[in-house]
C-alpha cells in the first residue's frame, strides 16, 4: 500500500495554494471585479480583499466572467467591508465563510438605548428611551394615564383604579348632639361626595341628600320625599343649605342641617 504523503513533504508553494488569495477587486458600486491568474473551480475556497464596502446585493465577476452573486450561509445577501475575506464557489454563488447564518428581527427602536444589536448590516445601536429606573407607583386619576413606550426598568406599581369608597352609620340626638346632628371623623380619605339617610319616624321626618363639593345648586324641601343637597362654600341660607351646617373635611363631614334624631346611615366616596 502506497504511503500518504504528508502536509510536511509538500512543497510550500503547494500548501499556499490550497486556498489560494486572489488579490483586491475593483468595483461599480456592489458589482466588484478582479483579474488573476488563479483558477478557480466549483467548490473551491479562495480568499479575496474586497477595496469597498457593499450595500445591497453584492457579486463577483472573475476574469470579466459572469457576474455571481455573494451570499452569507443563510442565502442572504453577504454584506462586505473593505476587508480580507474567504469565499466558496458552488457553483450559482460565492458563499461567505466564517459568519453567522441567523439574525433576529429587532431593530433600533426595540433595542435599550446605548446598547447595541447584531444585524445584517453590522452593529446598530438601540434608541428605545428608559422611562423609569427604580420603584415607581401610578396613582389613579380622574384622567387616563397615557405609559409611553420604553424600557421601564425596576419595580413599576400600579395602584387600585377607580375612587375609595366606604359607609357607616351612626345615631344623632338631634339638637342635643355636640357639633352637628351627624359628625363623621376617621375616614381614609378625603370625601368628595356624601349621600346620607335618615328614615325617621315617619315619611314627613324622612331626611336624605348630599353633601358634595362639586358646587351643584342646593335645594331643600319640606314634608315627604325631602331632597337636601349641600354644597360646601356655596353660601346659600340655611334652607338651601347652609354650608356651615353641612360640609366635607380632610377625613369625614358634618350634617346639622335641621335633621331629625335617629340613625343615619351614610355612604362616602373620594
Amino acid at each position: 500500500m502506497a504511503k500518504g504523503i504528508t502536509l510536511q513533504e509538500l512543497d510550500p508553494s503547494a500548501i499556499v495554494n490550497l486556498v489560494p488569495h486572489l488579490g483586491t477587486t475593483s468595483n461599480n458600486g456592489d458589482a466588484y471585479s478582479i483579474t488573476t491568474d488563479v483558477p478557480i473551480d466549483v467548490n473551491q475556497k479562495f480568499t479575496i480583499r474586497f477595496n469597498a464596502a457593499s450595500s445591497t446585493a453584492p457579486t463577483l465577476s472573475i476574469n470579466n466572467g459572469t457576474a455571481v452573486p455573494i451570499k452569507k450561509p443563510n442565502g442572504n445577501n453577504a454584506k462586505l467591508y473593505a476587508s480580507v475575506y474567504t469565499l466558496f464557489k458552488d457553483g450559482s454563488s460565492f458563499i461567505l465563510q466564517g459568519e453567522g447564518g441567523e439574525y433576529g428581527t429587532a431593530t433600533a427602536s426595540d433595542v435599550r438605548a446605548g446598547k447595541s444589536i447584531g444585524t445584517e448590516n453590522g452593529l446598530v445601536i438601540g434608541n428605545l428611551p428608559v422611562r423609569a429606573t427604580g420603584p415607581t407607583t401610578i396613582n389613579p386619576t380622574t384622567s387616563d394615564q397615557v405609559l409611553q413606550s420604553g424600557i421601564y426598568d425596576g419595580t413599576i406599581t400600579v395602584k387600585a383604579g377607580g375612587r375609595r369608597y366606604t359607609s357607616g352609620n351612626t345615631y344623632s340626638n338631634g339638637w342635643e348632639a355636640p357639633e352637628g346632628y351627624v359628625m363623621i371623623r376617621g375616614l381614609t380619605f378625603k370625601p368628595s361626595i356624601v349621600y346620607f339617610i335618615n328614615p325617621g319616624s315617619t315619611p314627613d321626618y324622612y331626611r336624605y341628600g348630599f353633601i358634595t363639593s362639586f358646587g351643584f345648586e342646593n335645594m331643600q324641601t319640606n314634608g315627604y320625599g325631602n331632597l337636601i343637597v349641600f354644597a360646601a362654600g356655596s353660601g346659600a341660607t340655611q334652607h338651601k343649605g347652609n354650608p356651615s351646617k353641612a360640609y366635607l373635611t380632610s377625613d369625614g363631614f358634618n350634617i346639622s342641617e335641621n335633621m331629625s334624631s335617629g340613625t343615619y346611615y351614610w355612604s362616602a366616596w373620594e
